[in-house]
C-alpha cells in the first residue's frame, strides 16, 4: 500500500465523514471585516481555513486551505499561520463568502503580502490546471462534501435576489457553449462569479444571474469573444449539455450593456 494511500485513509477514519454544518458554526464574539490578503478560521466542529484573494460587489472569493500536508498537491505553497496547524497549504478550490458570514464567522488570523498575493496566485493558478489522481483526487472530493456548505450558501444567495424580479418581463434565455475543455473540477456542483454575474454549473447545466444593474437592459453576451445573444438581458441564461469548468466561465463569459460596446 503506498504512503499516500496510507494517508488518505486515515484522514478518512479521522475525518471522511465530516461535514460544515451552519448550526455548528461559533459567531465571533465582535464582527470582523476582512479584506484581500487575510488568513481565515472559521469554526465549526473542525477549523476551516481559508484565503481571500478578491471582493466582488458582498462577496469574497477565497481559496481554500489545507491542514493535509501530503494530500496536498506536491506543487501547493505553504503558509506559516502558527494556530492549530503551523502550517497550511493552498489547494485549486475556492469559494464565496457573503460580508455578513464573512463578518459573523471569519476570524483573521494572518496576512499575506501584497508581494507574495503574486506568488500565492500564481500557484492557485497552476494547481487549477494539475490533473489530480489516485488518493489525491479522492481526498479533493472528500473535501469538497467537507465544505459544501460554502456552496449551499452561494447558491442561496442567488436565488433570494432571483425572488426580486419575480413578476418582471423576459426572465430565461437560452443559448448554447459549443467548448469542451479537460479541466477536471472536484465537485459535480460547482460555482461562481464573473465581473456583473453570478453562476452555477449542475448536472451539465450552466445557469447565469445577471447582477441588478444590467437586468433588463440592452446588451450582448459573450463567449470567447464571440456573440451568443444580443438583446435585454435576462435574469437567467441557461445553457445545457455543457462540457465546462467554472473557471472557463469566469474567464470567457462576458455580459456587455449596450454603452459599453456602442
Amino acid at each position: 500500500m503506498s504512503f499516500l494511500k496510507n494517508e488518505l485513509d486515515l484522514y478518512k477514519e479521522l475525518f471522511g465523514k465530516y461535514r460544515l454544518k451552519k448550526e455548528n458554526l461559533k459567531e465571533l464574539n465582535e464582527s470582523q471585516e476582512i479584506n484581500i490578503g487575510d488568513i481565515f478560521v472559521i469554526y465549526g466542529d473542525l477549523p476551516e481555513y481559508g484565503l481571500v484573494i478578491s471582493l466582488n460587489g458582498d462577496l469574497y472569493e477565497a481559496i481554500y486551505l489545507s491542514q493535509e500536508q501530503f494530500l496536498s498537491s506536491s506543487q501547493a505553497l505553504r503558509l506559516k499561520i502558527n494556530h492549530v496547524s503551523d502550517y497550511v497549504y493552498l489547494t485549486h478550490l475556492n469559494f464565496y463568502l457573503s460580508n455578513d458570514f464573512a463578518n459573523k464567522y471569519c476570524k483573521v488570523i494572518g496576512k499575506v503580502s501584497k508581494e507574495d498575493m503574486e506568488k500565492v496566485l500564481e500557484n492557485f493558478e497552476t494547481l487549477k490546471q494539475e490533473e489530480y489522481t489516485g488518493p489525491r483526487k479522492e481526498y479533493f472530493e472528500l473535501l469538497v462534501e467537507r465544505i459544501s456548505l460554502f456552496y449551499e450558501l452561494f447558491f442561496e444567495n442567488i436565488f433570494e435576489e432571483l425572488d426580486k424580479f419575480e413578476n418582471e418581463g423576459e426572465k430565461v434565455i437560452r443559448i448554447n457553449i459549443p467548448l469542451k475543455t479537460a479541466m477536471a473540477y472536484a465537485a459535480s456542483t460547482s460555482g461562481g462569479k464573473g465581473e456583473n454575474f453570478k453562476f452555477i454549473i449542475e448536472d451539465n447545466t450552466l445557469r447565469i444571474y445577471p447582477d441588478d444593474e444590467v437586468i433588463g437592459k440592452e446588451g450582448r453576451i459573450l463567449f470567447k469573444d464571440k456573440v451568443l445573444y444580443e438583446g435585454k438581458i435576462p435574469i437567467e441564461i441557461v445553457s445545457e449539455d455543457v462540457e465546462i469548468s467554472s473557471e472557463d466561465v469566469k474567464r470567457y463569459l462576458k455580459i456587455e450593456v449596450m454603452n459599453w460596446w456602442m
